[in-house]
Formats: structure tokens, C-alpha cells, sequence
């Protein structure tokens, strides 16, 4: 009763000014599709309303209140309190919504929400899975001629391009059924690369008026041989409830109901997806294809930027974009006239989620009139608009001064040409070897340190034959 008292004190004695009275609209996901649900929350902070908010219906859409809950926490002496009015959103038809602002009061104070956008796009209806789809037996059928439990495989489209990577959607989609230790789907497919392309996404789902547990495992596929292919079935396994055992007419008053239930294991198999996979034109191909399926962008830096002649600078050359990665070759140095080239190494792939790959590559200016370098070019394929292109990238300023070359080295040019192309499979090498250290002065290499092992054993046997020589006395 005191700490009750007490924090209601506390709470008193701090007016909804000086707790900062503010409102703010929140959506579970931003873009749904067609039957999905969403979860559209109203945070109130530093206040009480007086009435929940207003929240008019919306073409379109069908919003419904499913709850309230509120929040106290006393961090460090602070207090702060929060309701939180949470609203279930059902989209019904596609388009671009825009939900609020909405008014809160507190007495004589009034906050008013930010707005918020939800984008639905049209469904793509589920396959059955009499497509191929493996449902436990067990469960009730509830979702109609779908069940409880199945799983989908969904592609954008139906033909792509050789070396094209693909977005593919497994959906699993669950009703009214326990299901645990659900496993990342696998879809053997040996004329595509299969690779996971990010974490699942739960949503839910209204589908013939049953509402589904949805949960996406986005991924994506790359076509390494031509032809007509069939896609799947992918294959997910999981723990489902179900019955083990019928129950008796006349069961013992002691039996446990949840005894006849238990989680099994099993292997769902989603619908099968027909795939044609074309050959990319010979006609365009660039001599210097780099073997590029995608939408890219380049970029390059170049460090140092100030050097003597025959000094080393390193070129670092980034793209970006989405594609086939693994198979890009080297972006190609235009106007490379003046330059030791050696061959560029791939070095990363991919960094905090974003699809890229680097690549370095070392250049030696033989002169001082070297004043600039690149630009880089890279040419790919575009499976959108079904031709080659080409990305290039910004020319690098840079600064030679003349130098002197070093004892013992010769530079070699071959007559007519201020180019030459070094490195088959090498790198630059060190031009400085870092710290030495005589070895010879290492402690454990020694003859005193090792001398000094046969000390212990030589005061071993001077106490045998001490000892013995005492006995015989």
C-alpha cells in the first residue's frame, strides 16, 4: 500500500507538461499484400487521454481495435509511463494509404499524431497442395481445400536470362495448428544456385476468411544452365500437434487430455514452378563482357594520390547493385597509357547486407606527366531491359612528381607502348620488408639456454652416488 502510494505521489507531482505529453503512429509492416494483416500502434507518452483515438474507417481497408496496454518504468530516478492503442488493419484492395494524423486529449492538452503510409499489392492466390503439397494428417481441416498447414514456392516471372539472379518467396503458412522447430526450407534445384537472401518475415494472412500465420523465407535463385526447367517442390520439415491415440468412450478420471497430443516431425513440400531459362544475345556483346547479369554502378578511389614515379598507387574499385556477383570479372582501366598494370584482385563481397563486391588493383605511373587515371568501365547485362550496358566511373586526379628509380632495377618498356601488364595471378610486391629482427638473438636459440636443461639432471646423479656412497659406509 505505501509503494502504491508513493509512486502515485510521484506521479501527481509531475504535471503532463513537464512529462512531455506526445503521440506517436507506428506500423507493424508498410507494405502488405491483398488479405494480409497489419498492426497499426498509437504510442501516448508522458499522459492519460481522456478517450481512445478516433480512427475512421478507410476504403479499402478494415480497421478494428484489438487492445490497449500501458507501461511504467522508473529508470535512474526518471519516471515515464506509455499507452499504447493498437488496431488491426485487414487490406481488402491495392493501393497507396495514408493513415492519420490522429488526436489525443488530456484535459485541456491535445497531441496529435504523425501520419503514416501503407502500401497493399495485389495477392498472388496460394497453390493448392494437391500441387504438391504434403499435409499431416492429424490436424483439422479448417483452411477448406488449403488445410492448416502448407507450403508455396512464388517467382516473379516464368523465363529469365542465363546467369540472372532470381527472387524466389517460400511461404509457409500456418492456421490453426501447433507447429514448432520449423527448419529453413531447401530446394534442390541443380540447374540454379540457390542461395537464402535474408531473414524470415512473419505477417498474417486472411485467406478464404481463415486467417493464416504467415512466414516468408525470401531467397534467391541464379540459372547456370539453359532450357525448360521445373521449379521444386521445396521441402521444409517441422513439429506438428497431433493426435497419437483415440480417445476411450469411458476414459479414467485420471487420464491427462494432453497426453493423447504430441509434436511429430514432418516434411511439408510446396507446389512445383515451371521456369525457362534463355541464353543471354550474342548480338551487342561487348568484347570486354564481364560476365555481369544485373543493374550495377561503379566506383573507384584511388590511394595515394600524390606520388613520385614508379611509386605504387592502389586502385580500390567497388560495385554495387544487385546480380550475379561471384561471376564479375575485373572492372577495365580506359587510357591506361603510362602505367605498370597488374592484375586486379577480387577481395570482398557483400557488406552489412548490401550486395557489392571489391576489387583492388595496383598502377605504377612510369612518368610525371601521368596526371589522371581511369575512368573504369564495366559492362554488363540488363535482364530488365534485355541489353548490354556499360557503368563507368569517375576519373581519379593524380599527382607524379619525378623520381629516381631504385639500385639494381631497371624498368623495361616495349618500344611503341607505355604500357605494360604485370601479374598473371600475382600482386604488387612489398616494396618494404617491415621490422626484422636478427633471429641468431633469440634466447632459445641459444647454446647456453640449452646447457642450462642438464644442470637438473647432472645434481640428480651427484645425490645418487652421494647417497649410495653414504650406504656403504
Amino acid at each position: 500500500m505505501a509503494t502504491a502510494l508513493l509512486c502515485g505521489g510521484f506521479f501527481c507531482l509531475m504535471p503532463a507538461a513537464a512529462r512531455g505529453f506526445t503521440a506517436q503512429a507506428t506500423l507493424e509492416h508498410t507494405t502488405v499484400m491483398t488479405g494480409e494483416m497489419t498492426t497499426l500502434a498509437i504510442t501516448v507518452t508522458g499522459g492519460k487521454p481522456s478517450n481512445p483515438p478516433e480512427i475512421e474507417q478507410v476504403a479499402g481497408l478494415q480497421i478494428q481495435s484489438s487492445g490497449t496496454s500501458q507501461q511504467i518504468q522508473i529508470v535512474n530516478g526518471q519516471f515515464s509511463s506509455s499507452i499504447v492503442y493498437s488496431y488491426s488493419i485487414l487490406a481488402l484492395e491495392p493501393g497507396e494509404y495514408t493513415l492519420g494524423p490522429f488526436k489525443l486529449a488530456e484535459k485541456k492538452e491535445e497531441v496529435t499524431t504523425n501520419t503514416v503510409k501503407l502500401t497493399v499489392l495485389p495477392a498472388t492466390a496460394p497453390s493448392s497442395p494437391g500441387a504438391g503439397g504434403e499435409e499431416p494428417a492429424a490436424p483439422p481441416q479448417a483452411g477448406g481445400r488449403r488445410g492448416n498447414l502448407f507450403l508455396e514456392v512464388s517467382v516473379p516471372k516464368n523465363q529469365i536470362y542465363l546467369g540472372e539472379k532470381l527472387p524466389v518467396a517460400i511461404i509457409l503458412y500456418v492456421g490453426d495448428v501447433g507447429v514448432r522447430e520449423v527448419s529453413y526450407p531447401v530446394l534442390e534445384t541443380p540447374e540454379f544456385s540457390f542461395a537464402q537472401a535474408g531473414k524470415p518475415v512473419e505477417r498474417r494472412r486472411m485467406i478464404d476468411g481463415v486467417t493464416y500465420q504467415v512466414v516468408e523465407f525470401p531467397a534467391t535463385l541464379t540459372a547456370v544452365k539453359t532450357g525448360k526447367f521445373t521449379l521444386g517442390p521445396a521441402k521444409l520439415q517441422c513439429s506438428v500437434l497431433t493426435r497419437t491415440r483415440r480417445r476411450s468412450p469411458f476414459p479414467d478420471f485420471f487420464d491427462d487430455f494432453f497426453s493423447d497430443f504430441e509434436y511429430q516431425p514432418v516434411t511439408l513440400q510446396s507446389n512445383t514452378w515451371e521456369l525457362e531459362v534463355v541464353p543471354l544475345p550474342a548480338a551487342g556483346q561487348p568484347a570486354d563482357f564481364s560476365g555481369g547479369v544485373g543493374q550495377f554502378i561503379l566506383e573507384a578511389t584511388a590511394n595515394p594520390q600524390e606520388v613520385e614515379a614508379g611509386e605504387p598507387v592502389t586502385v580500390t574499385l567497388t560495385v554495387k547493385g544487385t546480380g550475379n556477383f561471384a561471376a564479375l570479372s575485373a572492372p577495365v582501366l580506359r587510357n591506361p597509357d603510362g602505367f605498370k598494370i597488374y592484375d586486379a584482385q577480387k577481395k570482398t563481397a557483400g557488406e552489412s547486407g548490401e550486395e557489392q563486391v571489391v576489387f583492388e588493383q595496383v598502377l605504377i605511373p612510369l612518368s610525371e606527366d601521368i596526371d589522371r587515371i581511369g575512368p573504369y568501365e564495366l559492362s554488363y547485362f540488363d535482364p530488365e531491359a534485355g541489353k548490354y550496358k556499360t557503368t563507368r566511373s569517375e576519373v581519379i586526379s593524380l599527382t607524379v612528381t619525378p623520381g629516381s628509380e631504385p639500385a639494381g632495377t631497371t624498368a623495361f618498356t616495349r618500344p611503341g607502348r607505355g604500357t605494360q601488364v604485370y601479374g598473371r595471378d600475382l600482386v604488387f610486391i612489398k616494396g618494404t620488408p617491415g621490422r626484422l629482427r636478427l633471429q641468431a638473438k633469440v634466447f632459445y636459440r641459444q647454446a647456453w639456454y640449452w646447457w642450462l636443461h642438464l644442470l637438473p639432471l647432472g645434481a640428480l646423479f651427484a645425490a645418487l652416488f652421494y647417497r649410495r656412497r653414504v650406504a656403504m659406509l
